[in-house]
């Protein structure tokens, strides 16, 4: 009986003769996970325990065992079980509400994803986990560091899907958050993704200075996988300046080191890419052995991209051997796997394949022409049938692939969208809370000096003698007083109504409209009171809209009307003014901050305006 085995019986033992008061003689989940490393994962005794805490319901520690059992699984290349593992960590951790284990879970799964090319499936599991992560309220290290991970997953998708501006603008995001967590690994990964982007353009020089700090801080991280992939980049570079022996010595490298683990994904690279050189400089004995040993892996990982690459080597091999049946067969399959459209240079090819073969198939002895004439009639039928449903299948493919770029990428602009959304609002509520500090100063402080100022004068007055000339100096100076008392107080009135707060939207606007004799102004509807925020913002609004009129329009008459629905309040506001082009692009701030105000409430603004023939402004915004 395994080690393991025999600490999980007493472990198990110990879940139902002790109770939580008595963790300290129980031998802890954390020992058992450390034991069972990935090269001597005993995953019948981790599923074991999984059922133990199930029974125990201690849902908490199973969300780490199927965690690890995810791990071990993926590790091993078991994609499959790795995402159904992943998965089942999730439904607990999303049961218990615990936020750390979700965001590990939602990245974890999208790794998962992205190993076997299923990208829909991979981003939106890492947006899940981007978006949970940007509104984290734990550890800031721990936010940062799944953030991290879930930019450089969609990168690196991105970077797949050969959008590199996209890839380059989020990898660099990532390669930020590395650096600031002083992460080596991190910060040598994405190093080697922007050396990728830069390859992809063909700016070699470039890929190489990346490629160079990528393998720098692998060495500083004591990492064989990263090194192992620094050695295929380099190959890479070299192989595409046609300089073959330094591209195979690099390979060879990759290979090696990749040879001593259990990581068969970066083996496969490494092997496929030997395949590839041997078969470029004619080496086909050395060819076919690693193409041998790169197709049981390919066929046991089960990926399409690892698998269409293996294919288009075998297509290549057999093709320089003169075996063009066998090249005709591999071609086929490799474009069934590839993930773009079956384009006309490659029907083309196909058919210059088919070519070859019938030439070859004619210098066979004339014994087997009627059965070679039959079988011609046949794979024509056959390979046309084929043919289009390859190029229906590809099609299909197309427009999916183009429908999930523009997912992605509008997923993207809803994150930029509602972040400027929250900036906004968060500047208007600041200016609401400024001008009614504001109204509230002036009220209190500046009135109260003034009203003050006033009562002193009237003592000075009773006591003292004045003259004519110095009595008409004490009226002006009374009637200033009492203007600019006025003037505060409109002031302080237009800044925050004290009506608003008091009795409502219909009221203050109707107060303010009554101070402009060109103004007329009407209500439709129930004047119930609603959010003060938003009686705040149409507020805010009209005095706006109001206040442009007679700035900018010059309008001799302005009609202000509310109309007020159950879940929807309209405003609108027409002159007869200059009018103006609503097409041309705003200079002033007035028209800029009602767009400002309407977008934050997600309203809808419609302008109606011709120069020399008025303007009608209408706004509709939601009640909430």
């Amino acid at each position: 009986m395994k080690k393991t085995t025999v600490i999980l019986i007493i472990f198990m033992a110990g879940l139902t003769a002790c109770n939580s008061g008595h963790k300290q003689d129980t031998i802890t989940l954390d020992a058992l996970l450390h034991m069972t490393s990935v090269e001597s994962a005993d995953l019948d005794t981790l599923a074991m325990l999984a059922d133990g805490y199930i029974a125990a319901n201690n849902r908490a520690e199973a969300v780490k065992v199927f965690r690890k059992m995810g791990k071990i699984n993926r590790e091993s290349n078991n994609f499959i079980e790795a995402i159904k593992y992943h998965h089942m960590a999730l439904e607990l951790a999303e049961a218990i509400g615990d936020e750390d284990e979700i965001i590990l879970g939602l990245n974890q799964i999208g790794t998962d994803y992205r190993r076997i090319a299923a990208y829909e499936e991979a981003t939106t599991y890492h947006y899940r986990a981007l978006k949970r992560c940007e509104q984290y309220g734990g550890a800031p290290d721990f936010a940062l560091k799944h953030k991290v991970m879930s930019l450089n997953g969609i990168g690196n998708i991105y970077l797949k899907l050969n959008n590199l501006n996209e890839a380059e603008s989020i990898l660099r995001r990532a390669l930020e958050g590395e650096t600031q967590l002083k992460s080596y690994l991190g910060m040598a990964i994405n190093y080697a993704n922007l050396g990728s982007i830069f390859e992809a353009r063909q700016q070699y020089d470039s890929a190489r200075v990346y490629y160079e700090r990528s393998m720098e801080y692998n060495r500083r991280a004591n990492s064989r996988l990263g090194i192992s992939l620094c050695h295929n980049h380099f190959g890479r570079l070299a192989e595409a300046k046609g300089d073959y022996v330094t591209a195979l010595r690099e390979y060879h490298a990759a290979y090696s080191i990749m040879d001593k683990t259990a990581d068969r994904v970066q083996w496969l690279k490494a092997c496929l890419s030997i395949v590839r050189v041997n078969i470029t400089i004619g080496d086909m004995d050395a060819a076919a052995l690693y193409l041998s040993r790169a197709e049981e892996t390919s066929l046991k990982l089960k990926a399409n991209d690892h698998l269409a690459t293996m294919y288009d080597l075998k297509y290549r091999y057999f093709e320089k051997k003169g075996d063009f049946r066998q090249a005709l067969k591999n071609y086929i399959t490799a474009k069934c796997y590839a993930d773009s459209t079956l384009n006309l240079r490659n029907v083309n090819h196909i058919n210059d394949l088919r070519v070859l073969y019938e030439t070859e198939k004619n210098e066979l002895k004339i014994e087997a022409m009627e059965e070679r004439q039959q079988f011609t009639v046949w794979l024509g039928i056959t390979g046309g049938l084929l043919l289009l449903l390859i190029l229906i299948f590809f099609i299909i493919r197309q427009r999916l692939a183009v429908n999930k770029r523009k997912l992605a990428e509008q997923q993207i602009k809803q994150l930029e969208q509602e972040k400027q959304l929250i900036a906004t609002q968060a500047v208007l509520d600041g200016e609401v809370q400024e001008r009614t500090r504001l109204a509230c100063d002036l009220h209190d402080s500046l009135g109260s000096i003034l009203a003050a100022a006033k009562y002193n004068l009237v003592d000075i007055k009773k006591i003292s003698l004045l003259g004519e000339e110095d009595m008409k100096r004490y009226q002006k100076v009374v009637s200033l007083l009492d203007d600019s008392m006025n003037e505060m107080r409109r002031v302080a009135h237009h800044l925050m109504p004290d009506s608003l707060s008091r009795i409502g939207l219909k009221q203050s606007v109707a107060d303010f409209c009554k101070t402009i004799p060109i103004v007329k102004f009407s209500y439709y509807g129930d004047d119930t009171r609603f959010n003060p925020k938003l009686e705040v913002m149409v507020y805010r609004i009209l005095h706006e809209l109001v206040t442009n009129a007679i700035k900018h329009a010059k309008a001799e008459s302005i009609f202000v009307q509310i109309v007020r629905e159950s879940d929807r309040i309209a405003i609108s506001v027409q002159d007869n003014g200059c009018g103006f082009d609503p097409t041309a692009e705003s200079k002033g701030m007035g028209l800029r901050n009602i767009r400002a105000r309407v977008e934050s409430c997600k309203g809808n603004l419609d302008i109606d305006s011709q120069p020399g023939k008025g303007t009608g402004i209408r706004v509709e915004l939601k009640i909430w």
